[in-house]
């Protein structure tokens, strides 16, 4: 598949950002970030990007301690490839 996700919870409140700019991306991607559990909807999403840093994206969220989010990377147009995840903010 495409679509990759993962789950964050953080320890504390914060700003929550992903992104997969960096020399180890080679593909057009799109990130999102999402508020529920398993399945994920558009309903759901805090957050999506694609092409923030060229054909890589860049999305942040406000979160909360202690609730679990969903992290999407996919492939624009169902593009498929190798990236670097990077993600910065509460423990």
């Amino acid at each position: 598949s495409p679509d990759v996700w993962y789950q964050f919870t953080p320890g504390s409140a914060g700003t929550l950002t992903v992104n997969t700019c960096g020399i180890g991306t080679n593909f057009n991607t799109v990130v999102s970030i999402h508020s529920a559990s398993c399945p994920a909807s558009p309903q759901t999403e805090l957050a999506c990007n694609d092409d923030a840093c060229g054909a890589s994206s860049q999305a942040s969220a406000a979160v909360v301690a202690g609730t679990t989010y969903l992290i999407r990377v996919a492939g624009a147009g169902g593009a498929t490839g190798s990236y670097e995840l990077h993600v910065s903010g509460p423990e």
